[in-house]
């Protein structure tokens, strides 16, 4: 049997469907291009605003831990200078105190009662126990 042969009316009618058909495959394949395309530049958008977001957070972070390590040890700075002062004037207050209790001694009669030691000589001997 022989197939029948197609009239010039059928034939263009096919060769219109072939087009359309091809037409709607190359219009799905750069739908799916464009998809891609706009998918990774919007995924290196946001990606790039998000580092650049936490960059510029994670400096002021840091910043602000080094000023205040820096406001931290000023003050540590203080205290010690402080401290120093403070051992420095007890240390004082009880030369001076015993330098009297000394002089006191040597002037008193030996068969006297001993003079009462004073509060700052007691403060001082006890805070010098601590250095």
């Amino acid at each position: 049997k022989q197939t029948p042969t197609p009239t010039p009316n059928e034939t263009t009618q096919i060769k219109e469907e072939e087009k359309l058909k091809l037409r709607e495959e190359i219009t799905k394949q750069l739908k799916d291009e464009w998809k891609k395309a706009f998918y990774f530049e919007i995924k290196q958008t946001v990606e790039g605003e998000a580092q650049r977001h936490y960059e510029g957070k994670l400096h002021n972070e840091e910043t602000e831990f080094k000023n205040e390590t820096l406001r931290l040890e000023a003050h540590i700075k203080d205290l010690k200078q402080v401290l120093f002062h403070f051992k420095l004037f007890f240390f004082l207050m009880y030369t001076i105190n015993n330098k009297n209790k000394t002089k006191q001694n040597k002037t008193m009669n030996p068969n006297s009662i001993e003079p009462k030691q004073s509060t700052i000589t007691k403060c001082s001997d006890k805070w010098l126990l601590l250095f």
